[in-house]
């Protein structure tokens, strides 16, 4: 139980201690335009860091779909159960 204890002490240390930690941030320059349209696709709250990472997670999704609709056409590249 103590074990048990001392690494949820451990956690939470780690924890805080990330998040004590300075980020690394970089500025990158965009025309007008391109952040008004960026702030659109924000959600309340969500800051541009946010918004960037989950339209790159829904690019990801959508890139890996595409590429098993791609596999899925490709019919000779599947064997039927009936051939195992």
């Amino acid at each position: 139980m103590e074990s048990q204890v001392r690494l949820v002490i451990n956690d939470y240390k780690e924890l805080i201690g990330t998040c004590n930690r300075p980020r690394m941030t970089t500025t990158i320059p965009l025309e007008k335009e391109t952040r008004e349209r960026l702030r659109s696709l924000g959600r309340k709250g969500e800051t541009y860091d946010q918004v960037l990472k989950r339209l790159i997670s829904i690019a990801e999704y959508e890139e890996f779909m595409t590429r098993q609709y791609e596999r899925l056409k490709d019919k000779n590249s599947f064997v039927s159960l009936d051939e195992i």
